[in-house]
């Protein structure tokens, strides 16, 4: 009996170190392979950013109500024109509105001493984007005596009606109306009408007075 346990324990060793050499063959030789790794999971995607809407941040808004003074950049964007900043500002004329409708006020500003003559005065429209300010309105050219924001609008913009005195061919002093429409970068004149004689033509009651 203990000469049979003797002989049993080898023997069994040896079909065990067997199985285990068929396994590692096995697997070297490609007949078993292991599962794949698992695969990474994808990350989400980010989530989508809002559209900007709203007023643009330090927008003009209401900033420049009565005895407020203007905003810095509009200040320093005038003496690029030429305009004398110091001491006369307070002479100007301003008023704000949202020109294109995007919560955003613009700035007209008109009554500067160096852009004045007999028949009105030079007018800007100061809108403010995120690459600056820039103005939407040709002024080195432009005298005007009162300006109307029409209801019309191209591209988002409100049409202009600017009325200012002219001469006729009899030399004659006239009022016209020019209107200015939206076209892409800045207003254009797009036409123009004689309204009848400078001083007897009222303007209309709705529209911005350039010379207070």
């Amino acid at each position: 009996m203990r000469i049979k346990k003797k002989l049993y324990a080898p023997v069994l060793a040896l079909v065990l170190l067997s199985t285990c050499a068929k396994n590692n063959t096995s697997q070297k030789n490609g007949e078993e392979v292991p599962p794949p790794p698992p695969a990474e999971a994808e990350a989400p995607p980010p989530p989508e950013t809002p559209p900007v809407t709203g007023p643009i941040a330090g927008s003009v808004l209401d900033v420049v109500s009565a005895n407020s003074p203007l905003p810095q950049d509009v200040l320093a964007a005038m003496a690029g024109y030429g305009a004398t900043v110091q001491g006369q500002v307070q002479y100007w004329h301003t008023r704000s509105l949202d020109i294109n409708g995007d919560g955003a006020k613009e700035l007209l500003i008109s009554n500067v001493l160096e852009w004045c003559g007999s028949g009105g005065c030079s007018v800007w429209l100061w809108q403010r984007t995120r690459s600056g300010l820039r103005n939407l309105l040709p002024s080195e050219d432009l005298t005007a005596a009162a300006l109307l924001v029409e209801n019309e609008s191209t591209q988002g913009y409100r049409a202009l009606s600017i009325y200012h005195r002219a001469q006729g061919r009899d030399k004659e002093l006239l009022m016209v109306s020019d209107r200015y429409v939206w076209g892409g970068e800045a207003y254009s004149k797009s036409s123009s009408s004689t309204l009848g004689k400078y001083l007897e033509t009222p303007l209309p009651p709705e529209a911005w007075k350039v010379i207070p």
